[in-house]
């Protein structure tokens, strides 16, 4: 069902961020998404509506921070629990049904969008490793190995560098883990073919960033935090400084 409430249909930098919003998965908007004009008038106006329905937000305008996190997962809890698919308690995340019942508060009326059929199998709760290897010119290796944390399943996966940007002139050597959710219970073999953004900081020795994983093939983003780890490589203090490597995850 088309959205039909005036702040999400009037013409706007985020309209189109808001009408995939509301019909795929790979339209989700969640903290540490990636960021630029249209997605930030998308977040401010679901913060309007947030606030019209009598929740708190105090980040500012178009910051999906940890107030916005808040009201989400306070809108989608009791007494209209917008759950996906397998879950039992809701997300931060604002998805087709939650964009919908937004929708609703603001005069929208209709219905919320059913939630999707759910798959036989698969997982919503994940942890992964990561190992990179970027030197001064080449391009680097990396290696992701993704397991659920619910069922029996994991794979070993590379991701192929196709770009990398950045004043991290030395590149980076070092390994971390960490947990991350997915919207809808998937298989780790869906994982493969995604497209992939690895972003590192760098200070002194020490490293931190995340992993952005956008699944085109099962529609929905997943960010993977890379907790705090120290630079392996001899030349690990040449340089500090941020890089942003691009490419797609591959069998490892």
């Amino acid at each position: 069902m088309a959205l039909q409430s005036k702040l999400f249909t009037e013409e706007s930098p985020g309209k189109a961020v808001l009408k995939r919003c509301s019909e795929t998965h790979a339209g989700h908007l969640l903290r540490g998404m990636s960021t630029n004009a249209a997605v930030k008038d998308a977040v401010a106006r679901v913060q309007t509506a947030l606030r019209k329905a009598g929740l708190t937000v105090s980040d500012p305008a178009g910051v999906y921070g940890a107030s916005t996190e808040a009201a989400v997962l306070k809108f989608k809890g009791p007494p209209r629990n917008i759950l996906g698919p397998g879950q039992t308690k809701p997300d931060a995340i604002v998805g087709i049904q939650t964009i919908h019942q937004l929708d609703a508060v603001m005069g929208g009326g209709g219905t919320p969008a059913p939630a999707p059929a759910e798959l036989e199998f698969g997982s919503m709760a994940w942890g992964f490793s990561f190992f990179g290897n970027k030197g001064f010119t080449k391009k680097g290796d990396y290696t992701l190995f993704i397991r659920s944390n619910e069922v029996q399943d994991s794979r070993t996966f590379g991701i192929n560098e196709m770009t990398s940007e950045g004043n991290l002139l030395s590149g980076f050597k070092g390994g971390t883990s960490g947990a991350f959710l997915t919207p809808r219970k998937v298989l780790a073999n869906d994982f493969l073919g995604a497209s992939a953004n690895v972003f590192v900081q760098k200070s002194g020795k020490l490293l931190h960033g995340f992993i952005q994983l956008n699944v085109s093939s099962k529609q929905f983003l997943v960010n993977l935090p890379l907790t705090p780890f120290q630079e392996e490589g001899l030349l690990g203090s040449v340089s500090s400084g941020t890089l942003l490597v691009k490419g797609f995850v591959v069998k490892g």
